[in-house]
């Protein structure tokens, strides 16, 4: 498209009378013939007595136009416009100087004041080329805009995550310190909100929510978001990320804890099948008072692998692996850890509309001291592992209905700290766009 000029030149317009034939010729000869910059350096020093002619400012703004100086071309191309408004020639070069300057809006107009002047086939196809480009250049700058509000029902044989004995150390365990089982309703949702930055370069935001309630364990019901806004980076193939996350969470409508985080993402293609990923976390997890010897500074890792299998591609494995530590505030804390897990998941198409997916993991937790010194000499430690399975069902476009089961054991050399936990569900979410 940089080279159409001549042609638009030659098809749909005429050069004014020439003031100085012999160096406009030379410099319209240097534009044809690729060396726009030595023509904008032959008319430079002629402005102070050519500008306001007709040729010269032709000349001199497609000169700079071709040099790739399209800010500069648009006075000299604007003048030419002025004087003739019919001169299409020169239109088409002043709504290409500002396209490339960035000028969408004034580029628009001219070209539809060039579409109005019945321009040959050339002419309308080029123009057509810079308005689709404007087009989605334009998309990519405008906020892209999401919204889910997702209604849950199931049932949880631990909602309070706690033993299933009586007693501890000849204490008897009170209700709250027991396990205790209840169905639950829930409600989540969240918004998130994009915008491209520049190719490449794109902002977020993003809130989420979530409140349960347990009728018969009314003591753990809790009311938790957090929002996150960050920066992603994406290039073929790959994709980088920050962002700067915060939460909060209210148990029993009571403050519980809050926390804030920088995490940073790195996720590379390998082949058209897999993707190689990487993440870290630091933040910091601060509870209310009488609970602020849980108070820690955290830091995380982790690595994944995800490949994609099957003649049609539609069954994900993806495997992942971390590894933190959690830095108690408190000096006399018991709550300073070193973790580490991995997880192995997949998903797969079983109808057209209906997905399953399932997930194995496991998580090490050392503590760097023991807990009820008098009963255990060893430094607590907690061995955690969880499974699921689910299905998902894509109801119409914007609605899903899921369901699932999820297990966990949490095994530890603490008696008060085991339990196990059975969790199942259905939810059913909609979607805005």
């Amino acid at each position: 498209m940089c080279r159409l000029a001549v042609t638009i030149l030659l098809a749909f317009g005429a050069l004014h009378a020439s003031a100085d034939p012999r160096t406009f010729r030379d410099a319209e000869a240097l534009i044809d013939g690729g060396d726009a910059e030595q023509a904008v350096s032959l008319l430079l020093p002629l402005q102070a007595t050519y500008a306001g002619d007709g040729e010269f400012d032709y000349l001199l703004g497609l000169a700079l136009l071709e040099s790739g100086q399209p800010d500069a071309a648009i006075a000299p191309l604007q003048r030419v416009v002025n004087a003739d408004p019919m001169f299409a020639g020169a239109r088409m070069d002043l709504a290409r100087s500002c396209f490339f300057a960035g000028r969408y809006q004034q580029a628009r107009e001219h070209f539809d004041i060039l579409l109005g002047q019945s321009p040959p086939a050339t002419a309308r196809r080029a123009i057509a080329e810079y308005q689709a480009v404007m087009d989605d250049r334009e998309a990519m700058t405008r906020w892209s805009r999401e919204a889910m509000l997702r209604p849950v029902v199931g049932y949880d044989s631990n909602a309070n995550a706690a033993t299933a004995a009586n007693d501890f150390l000849d204490f008897t365990l009170d209700q709250q310190s027991q396990e205790a089982g209840s169905s639950f309703a829930e409600l989540n949702g969240g918004f998130a909100a994009g915008r491209n930055i520049r190719p490449g370069l794109r902002a977020g935001l993003r809130t989420d929510f979530q409140a349960r309630h347990y009728p018969d364990a009314s003591f753990v019901d809790f009311v938790g978001g957090n929002v996150r806004v960050g920066l992603g980076w994406l290039s073929e193939g790959r994709s980088r990320g920050i962002g700067l996350r915060a939460y909060r969470l209210h148990v029993d409508n009571d403050f519980n804890n809050h926390g804030l985080s920088l995490e940073g993402t790195w996720d590379q293609a390998i082949g058209d099948r897999s993707r190689l990923g990487f993440f870290a976390r630091a933040g910091v997890l601060r509870y209310e008072d009488e609970l602020d010897t849980k108070d820690v500074n955290q830091v995380l890792a982790g690595i994944s692998a995800s490949r994609r299998i099957g003649a049609t591609r539609d069954k994900l494995i993806t495997f992942s692996a971390l590894i933190g530590a959690d830095d108690a505030t408190d000096s006399d804390s018991r709550y300073s850890r070193l973790l580490y897990g991995a997880r192995v998941s997949g998903r797969w198409r079983i109808h057209q509309r209906i997905m399953a997916r399932a997930s194995l993991g496991y998580q090490r937790s050392d503590y760097d001291k023991p807990f009820f010194e008098r009963e255990y000499d060893d430094d607590r430690g907690d061995d955690m592992i969880d499974a699921e399975a689910g299905l998902a069902w894509t109801i119409g476009e914007d609605w899903q209905l899921d369901s699932g089961l999820r297990y966990s054991d949490n095994d530890s050399n603490v008696d008060l700290y085991r339990y196990d936990r059975w969790v199942s569900f259905v939810g059913l979410s909609r979607r805005w766009r």
